[in-house]
């Protein structure tokens, strides 16, 4: 089985030193937000930004995983699909300065995670979610990309779609422009 592991620990302390930041946690609604502020201006996101949704017997789905720099979304950030039992990845891509950036690949939904009775209850979770320990910033998470399909890609330039955008059915090219 085919495993990507993520691992950001390092990035944000040499953007920031040790110090300089604070976790907070925020709830909206059924979602859960989990993100690091400056200690000098607690409205600012500086560092990764963690949003989960928790099912009916608390278990926590990512939705959204990156980092922010001065509240503005960088680097690479993904999306999964949080009501589906395997969470399995939606999109992966870059933004530069809030805004979407660079190449951008976006994923169907694995049809093999189930969505019955059984699996709300015994899921196949694809994703895995490693809180840092006391004294460490940041978080990890680790997600199986077996059985993903790609729906679509192509690159953004400042939040807009460029060049040429490829989309596909069953892995198979079905349109180019």
């Amino acid at each position: 089985m085919k495993k990507l592991i993520l691992l950001l620990l390092v990035l944000p302390m040499f953007i920031v030193g040790f110090g300089q930041v604070k976790k907070k946690t925020r709830y909206k609604g059924v979602f859960k937000e989990e993100f690091y502020v400056l200690k000098e201006d607690k409205k600012i996101k500086h560092g990764h930004y963690l949003k989960t949704y928790n099912d009916i017997l608390e278990n926590p789905f990512i939705v959204e995983f990156g980092e922010y720099d001065n509240s503005l979304k960088n680097g690479i950030w993904f999306t999964f699909y949080y009501k589906d039992p395997g969470n399995s990845m939606r999109s992966v891509g870059y933004y530069k300065n809030g805004k979407k950036d660079s190449l951008w690949t976006y994923y169907y939904k694995d049809l093999n995670s189930g969505g019955d009775f059984t699996t709300m209850f015994s899921p196949n979770q694809k994703t895995k979610i490693i809180y840092p320990e006391k004294g460490e910033i940041g978080f990890k998470i680790e997600f199986d990309t077996t059985n993903l399909t790609v729906s679509s890609t192509g690159t953004y330039k400042d939040d807009s779609k460029t060049g040429v955008w490829k989309y596909y059915t069953l892995g198979m090219l079905v349109h180019s422009y």
